[in-house]
């Protein structure tokens, strides 16, 4: 692939990310757990009590997870509109890279005490879900 057809080509697909694949387990954990807990409500043999406090422990978890994953959202910073596609080095001290910023690409040539763009294009619309 040539400099032209990197700085035409799509911005890397987003894969799906896992916090959904978490937020669902949590929320599978939290509805087991419950379950457990009204079904086992009146236990008293020694295997009901170990499965009610299953069912609790399972409750506490996915409640834990949940507050854990808001406070982690709380703080995280504003996506930034600059973007780096791609970067390759030419030697130990020099690179290129593409960057893409409100919709318009550059590539950059860098190194040691010196900065060049080389080209610049406009940027191609993402296709998410797409493979690259």
């Amino acid at each position: 692939m040539n400099f032209a057809d990197l700085l035409a080509a799509p911005g890397p697909a987003r894969a799906q990310s896992d916090d959904r694949k978490r937020q669902r387990a949590a929320a599978i954990a939290i509805g087991l757990g419950a379950l457990l807990l009204v079904l086992l409500a009146g236990a008293t043999t020694f295997a009901g009590q170990g499965l009610r406090v299953a069912g609790g422990l399972a409750v506490v978890a996915g409640i834990a997870f949940g507050a854990l994953r808001l406070l982690s959202n709380a703080h995280r910073a504003p996506a930034s509109p600059l973007r780096l596609v791609a970067r390759t080095p030419l030697s130990p001290r020099t690179a290129v890279a593409l960057i893409e910023l409100e919709n318009e690409r550059f590539l950059v040539a860098y190194g040691d005490g010196f900065t060049q763009l080389l080209a610049t294009r406009p940027a191609t619309p993402r296709q998410e879900g797409s493979a690259q």
